[in-house]
């Protein structure tokens, strides 16, 4: 389980429900519901990681990009493709 020190104000949690009320991208949606799972059910990152069928160290990514950067950061979050051997 991740441990973080953020503490989520229901500010928080409110803009990221209204923010993923509006969101068309799909992608962004995923990641947002992610943190508002961790963020209100308080479930572990690998349960979410189990649920939605991600990688653990992917919702950990998205939750720490969300608390160094907010909602932008997190809209905003591209991948790097592995190279492959």
């Amino acid at each position: 389980m991740l441990k973080v020190s953020h503490e989520f104000s229901e500010l928080e949690i409110e803009q990221l429900k209204n923010y993923s009320a509006q969101c068309k991208n799909i992608r962004v949606k995923e990641r947002i519901l992610s943190i508002l799972m961790f963020a209100t059910l308080q479930i572990s990152t690998l349960q979410i990681a189990e649920l939605i069928g991600k990688s653990e160290r992917t919702i950990e990514n998205w939750i720490i990009k969300y608390i160094n950067e907010g909602l932008e950061g997190i809209s905003s979050y591209n991948y790097t493709q592995k190279k492959s051997i």
